[in-house]
This record gives C-alpha cells, sequence and structure tokens, in this order.
C-alpha cells in the first residue's frame, strides 16, 4: 500500500511532498521532496499517482488471474450470450470474509 503525503503550505510556501510505502509491517520513505510552485506540485502528484494507478492495476489483473471468479467480482457485461466480451467489465477483489 502506497501513501501520498502533501503539505500545501497555504501560509508557509514552499510545500512538502512524500510518498511512503507499507512494507514488512513498516513504512518506508519512497519520495520526499519539496516544491516551491503549485504547477511543480501538481506535476509531481501526477506522476505519482499514474504510477500508483498503473501498480494497481496490475496488481488487480495478477490476483484475478491468479484467484479468478472465487475472490473477485466481475462487474458488468463480461458475457452477452455468445460471445467473450472484452470491454465493459470490471474486476474488482472481494472481501473475504
Amino acid at each position: 500500500m502506497k501513501f501520498i503525503g502533501i503539505d500545501l503550505g497555504w501560509r508557509s510556501q514552499p510545500s512538502g511532498l512524500s510518498c511512503l510505502e507499507w512494507v514488512d509491517g513498516q513504512l518506508q520513505l519512497l519520495d520526499l521532496d519539496r516544491k516551491d510552485a503549485i504547477a511543480d506540485i501538481l506535476i509531481w502528484i501526477d506522476a505519482t499517482e499514474d504510477k500508483l494507478d498503473s501498480l494497481i492495476c496490475a496488481y488487480i489483473a495478477a490476483y484475478s488471474w491468479y484467484w479468478g471468479e472465487e475472490r473477485n467480482l466481475v462487474l458488468g457485461d463480461v458475457y452477452d450470450g455468445l460471445r467473450l466480451r472484452t470491454t465493459d467489465y470490471i474486476i474488482i477483489p472481494q472481501r473475504m470474509l
């Protein structure tokens, strides 16, 4: 699990940025930065968010491949009665009780 921290420093300027990851029961610092302009902050957030999005997508794909429908919910039109569709559905890991 990764976490993004942003101190916008509305009064003090500039802002602090950090990215942490939870590994083996501990938080590890992945990135720590300081930006002077809001535009630079948004660029940093966008780059970090893109990395997190791709990581989450890859993890869900691997999880879905490994566990199949046993531990995943498939929402949308996967099968239209004649063929398997490759669009119009999402996969969500389901909560195990």
